[in-house]
């Protein structure tokens, strides 16, 4: 979610959108964060790169992210069409009972 805000800080107003839906869809807690993006984001090797200049200290967010998916049997997904970027994270879910 703090990626998407800061990615729209500098768009112009059409792209300055950010949508967060979050559902349960059986045993699976599906979280998602889309944002408008005039430019498709740089990649590398298979891995998004932060257009920060200061590469050292950014770029740790969709990392810490897939850890954490990863830490609950869960997986991220990135997605960039039609100027809209698209993150879909999937944990799985398991109800606490009363």
């Amino acid at each position: 979610m703090d990626n998407a805000l800061e990615a729209i800080e500098n768009e112009e107003d059409r792209f300055r959108f950010v949508n967060l839906t979050i559902r349960r869809i059986n045993d699976m807690l599906v979280i998602k964060v889309e944002n408008g993006c005039s430019a498709a984001p740089t990649e590398m090797n298979g891995s998004l790169q932060t257009s920060k200049a200061d590469k050292t200290v950014h770029g740790w967010g969709l990392q810490s992210v897939r850890a954490a998916a990863e830490h609950y049997n869960g997986t991220i997904e990135t997605e960039y069409s039609d100027q809209i970027f698209r993150a879909v994270v999937t944990l799985s879910f398991e109800a606490v009972k009363a």
